[in-house]
């Protein structure tokens, strides 16, 4: 996390805008105010990315990413910190699907999901971190 893989693209030599890493606090979002924005992955940054783009007027805003990873609401992964005992990945995918249906998406089907075909057992498996962020349930309450 604090030494982002750097990929260089063919053309970005000739692209008139800016291209940064959003991490570590070095991309000043001011460049982003009534702009299209693309964000590239789908890790616990882009998450971040996507909100502070927003926050900061961002025009409109594409993620392009290989693979969509399981992204947890606040509330969820409040719930899944404070429960005693630890819950199930069954009842973490059903907790997710409630968020995932605004967008038409079934987090059981995710690429990083193996379950059984009755859905009552499951285990989830990605490369990357958590993404914690209501960005699948934030159009209902942004409209």
């Amino acid at each position: 996390l604090i030494n982002p893989r750097q990929i260089s693209y063919p053309g970005e030599d000739v692209f008139e805008g800016i291209i940064d890493y959003g991490v570590e606090m070095r991309f000043d979002y001011r460049n982003v105010i009534g702009k299209r924005v693309i964000i590239h992955g789908h890790g616990a940054f882009t998450m971040e990315n996507i909100r502070t783009c927003s926050e900061y007027g961002a025009k409109h805003m594409y993620v392009v990413c290989r693979k969509r990873n399981l992204t947890c609401p606040r509330v969820v992964s409040w719930f899944i910190n404070q429960a005693n005992p630890p819950i199930t990945g069954a009842h973490c995918l059903n907790m997710l699907k409630v968020a995932y249906k605004h967008c038409n998406y079934d987090p059981w089907d995710m690429h990083s999901v193996t379950s059984n075909a009755s859905r009552t057992s499951a285990a989830m498996s990605q490369k990357t971190r958590f993404g914690i962020g209501d960005i699948y349930s934030w159009p209902l309450h942004t409209a």
